[in-house]
């Protein structure tokens, strides 16, 4: 046996030795770990020299084969039951499989969904009563038309979203629930493209993004006004010069609560977009010349007019627009 490092630890009043063996007696041979498995070398159990080892533990080989051996043996048993789970899920019928969950079309499909599709989570009734028993604020100035009768959706239309959620109207309000990613909704009559101002109050319930998407016309072009996005607190105008609500001048960051209502304010006038969260304007950017676009994307589908969340459970109410005067 050739003997290596030797040093006596003071604080425990033993003596250590590091031994390298023959390649007849690699299994028995000797090492070094620390507190995280990993094998320490030669040069770092030299730094012990002068104190204690401080969490280090001592394996041979054969040891680290067993320890090799018995996840091997956890990872096959977890297997097999993993197979086994899905061999009785795919043993159920298809009539009870289709049925746990979802009511079903007369061909079989469930409503709001394919067969497949989970179910998202939905606004629990608690939390929609306790938004509708909030009040609202006056609309400040005069001649603004409402777009939301607080009843159906009349003069709307669900955006046909790969992965939506489903849009309720509840107590007065208008719920998208989450969709995966989009949920929203379209506006089906006329509306202007330039000077006027569009008004709501929204509400976060669930999820941690963007819970009021505003894409509006801007003369022949589109833009949108992204209301907690990326992440949940950003606020910006999609697109200008071909940048984003997280890229151009507009971005701006804002705590927004969940379970609380804000009023948003958007005006789209001749070379110039403002935009206001409550009574700050958040937004106030100079058009002409610029590039306005909507980012490329699902949320196109919002176009002309329309109001989207991403993977949010949002709440609206008070929708309303009027011309502004030249």
């Amino acid at each position: 046996m050739k003997t290596g490092l030797k040093w006596n630890d003071a604080a425990e009043n033993q003596e250590y030795v590091v031994t390298r063996l023959r390649p007849e007696g690699i299994l028995t041979e000797k090492f070094w770990t620390d507190k995280w498995g990993r094998e320490v070398t030669t040069n770092e159990l030299e730094q012990h020299k002068s104190g204690p080892r401080g969490g280090l533990h001592e394996f041979t080989r054969m040891d680290r084969i067993i320890q090799a051996l018995r996840l091997s043996q956890n990872i096959v048993i977890s297997g097999f039951l993993l197979l086994a789970g899905c061999s009785s899920e795919l043993a159920k019928s298809p009539t009870t499989a289709a049925s746990a969950g979802s009511t079903q079309t007369a061909s079989g499909t469930p409503k709001g969904g394919t067969l497949n599709t989970p179910a998202r989570p939905a606004a629990s009734q608690d939390v929609l009563q306790q938004a509708a028993a909030k009040p609202t604020s006056a609309f400040e100035g005069e001649g603004w038309e409402p777009m939301f009768d607080g009843k159906t959706l009349a003069g709307w239309r669900e955006t046909d979203f790969a992965g939506h959620g489903e849009v309720q109207c509840e107590s007065g309000m208008l719920v998208l629930n989450m969709g995966d990613p989009f949920t929203g909704i379209n506006w089906t009559n006329d509306f202007p493209k330039m000077n006027y101002e569009v008004a709501l109050d929204a509400m976060r319930v669930m999820g941690s993004d963007f819970f009021c998407g505003l894409t509006v016309p801007v003369g022949d072009t589109f833009c949108s006004l992204i209301v907690g996005g990326w992440g949940g607190s950003l606020l910006g105008i999609s697109s200008l010069d071909s940048m984003d609500a997280s890229e151009n001048e507009t971005t701006k960051f804002f705590n927004f609560e969940k379970d609380r209502w804000y009023r948003i304010r958007l005006r789209v006038t001749e070379g110039r977009i403002e935009a206001w969260v409550d009574k700050e304007k958040l937004v106030d950017v100079e058009t002409a010349g610029r590039r306005i676009s909507v980012r490329p994307g699902d949320i196109e589908m919002s176009k002309p007019f329309g109001i989207a969340a991403w993977q949010t459970t949002s709440v609206l109410r008070e929708i309303r627009m009027r011309r502004t005067k030249l």
